[in-house]
């Protein structure tokens, strides 16, 4: 019984001095390796902290204003160029709810927002030119971008850009408001560009002609289609080495309509110059039949 006592103990004994050994050896490794993970964990860390700070930095050298926000529409960051174009403060925006809807103001188009705003409820991308306001509430157009950003298919942030395109819209709606007199004008009026390529007629023109908006819109050679058997070269010529001089060419010229019968036409040619150079022609034609009839009769 002894023996069998004194051999359990000293198992025992071996058992527990096996133990204490293993635990010398794991427990120091366990500490080396949470010390060498949190030491990882913590560098990774740091150099995840300093590629988002790199990547701020980058951004507001970035020529777009651009806007960051959460899911729920706060803010997170400006770049510069936004504070810039706004003339809000990084301190003034960030913590802002809602996005950018402080730039919205009183003519702000409500459609246009409202799409903004669905895109954002579905999850979408939105782009589009919306009037908004800075600051010192001057307005300005601005065209933008609001993109969501996922993380496994979540969206845990929104991307937005801004871009001062005013001088563009502002000269697009000139450019509406002069085609929209063009087309109530008593005679008929052709614009084309520097190559002569039709870019608009108006209604005017087509009764004349006989032509369509959309028969007319696009051709090349501007409104050497309504020329015909009887038309006159020489007259062709001058009016060809007008617009080669880029000068205004005016004169009767004998012109078709689409159903083949002719009329004469009391066509005038001017270039229209940006900063000197030739970017459009304007020309008019007027039905001077009964005029040149006469004349020759």
């Amino acid at each position: 019984g002894f023996y069998n006592y004194a051999r359990a103990v000293a198992l025992g004994g071996g058992i527990i001095w096996v133990l204490k050994g293993f635990l010398n050896f794991v427990v120091p490794l366990l500490a080396y390796l949470c010390v060498d993970f949190a030491k990882k964990a913590d560098d990774a860390a740091k150099a995840e902290l300093a590629l988002a700070q790199r990547l701020l930095a980058t951004l507001d050298v970035v020529g777009k204003g651009i806007i960051i926000t959460d899911a729920n529409q706060v803010v997170l960051h400006v770049n510069q160029t936004w504070c810039d174009i706004t003339g809000y403060s990084k301190e003034e925006a960030i913590g802002r709810t809602g996005g950018t809807r402080f730039l919205q103001g009183p003519e702000t188009n409500p459609v246009t927002v409202a799409s903004m705003r669905d895109a954002i409820a579905q999850s979408q991308t939105f782009k589009g030119d919306i009037l908004n306001y800075r600051k010192d509430g001057t307005s300005f157009w601005n065209e933008a971008t609001i993109t969501p950003v996922r993380t496994n298919g979540r969206v845990e942030q929104y991307i937005g850009t801004i871009d001062d395109v005013t001088d563009r819209v502002e000269a697009q709606q000139a450019r509406d408001l002069s085609n929209a007199a063009v087309d109530v004008a008593r005679k008929g009026i052709v614009i084309t560009d520097a190559n002569q390529v039709v870019l608009h007629v108006n209604q005017t023109w087509c009764d004349i002609t006989g032509y369509s908006k959309e028969e007319a819109i696009g051709r090349t050679g501007g409104t050497r289609f309504l020329q015909g058997p009887e038309t006159n070269p020489v007259t062709v010529a001058s009016m060809r080495d007008a617009i080669a001089q880029s000068q205004t060419f005016k004169g009767d010229i004998l012109n078709y309509r689409k159903d083949g019968t002719s009329f004469w036409n009391e066509a005038t040619i001017t270039p229209v110059r940006t900063n000197g150079r030739v970017e459009q022609y304007i020309g008019t034609i007027d039905d001077v039949t009964d005029r040149v009839e006469a004349k020759n009769a």
